[in-house]
């Protein structure tokens, strides 16, 4: 257990350092940068309280539980969906985007379950969030820009993995190390981006222009709330 908060520690230490760099150099930019780094800046803050409660269990000074596990990973999981989802937002300015966050905030709140059927669905909801504004990223995108998306898929098909272990066997504990380097990579890529040419413009229409578009939303809300929904029939 020891070697499981220090190698989850050590992972969120430094993707918060990532963060941070990037905080303090976005922030000299222009307003617009400089709002994403101040985002970037935010999750690097929430990177860094885990890791040192990580290392609180680690050295003993707190005594860890299952479930102080759990409900401070879907903590983290809302928080950093939440940043990440408004960040993408501010990089391709799609409105889409803030159509699906507030859907997402809906889906989590409106919802009557059970404290673990919510935990669940709060995962489920984030997860399929991101994968969603990451596939729209890359496919908006070029450069590093677009290898942030890529690797924010693989964040999403790493975390699934990750809760699903744990809620079969929480000894599979370790493994969040890897989701959280992943996010780390996707911050990197995302800071090269910027470094080398500023926010890239996105071809995306900025808001839906017809029906047909409305509709898209319509059809990804469906999807994201059946997707939660069967989601946490199979976990319970």
């Amino acid at each position: 257990m020891a070697f499981i908060h220090a190698v989850n520690g050590i992972s969120q230490l430094l993707t918060a350092g990532i963060c941070f760099y990037s905080f303090f150099h976005f922030i000299k930019k222009d307003e617009k940068i400089a709002e994403i780094g101040k985002i970037i800046g935010t999750a690097g803050f929430f990177y860094l309280m885990i890791a040192c409660l990580n290392f609180l269990w680690l050295f003993s000074l707190l005594a860890p539980s299952d479930k102080d596990f759990l409900l401070l990973n879907t903590i983290m999981t809302v928080v950093i969906s939440f940043l990440t989802t408004f960040m993408i937002f501010k990089i391709t300015s799609s409105k889409n985007i803030i159509y699906l966050l507030i859907l997402y905030i809906t889906s989590i709140f409106a919802a009557n379950f059970s404290l673990k059927a919510f935990l669940i669905a709060s995962d489920a909801a984030s997860y399929l969030l991101l994968t969603i504004v990451f596939v729209e990223l890359a496919f908006a995108s070029k450069g590093h820009m677009r290898k942030a998306g890529d690797m924010g898929i693989f964040y999403c098909i790493a975390s699934v993995l990750a809760s699903a272990l744990y809620f079969f066997d929480n000894s599979h504990q370790s493994l969040w190390f890897v989701p959280t380097l992943i996010m780390g990579l996707v911050y990197t890529h995302i800071l090269k981006s910027i470094k080398d040419g500023g926010i890239p413009k996105s071809s995306k229409k900025v808001r839906p222009e017809s029906f047909a578009d409305y509709m898209k939303v319509l059809a990804r809300f469906m999807m994201f709330m059946a997707s939660i929904t069967l989601f946490v029939l199979v976990s319970t």
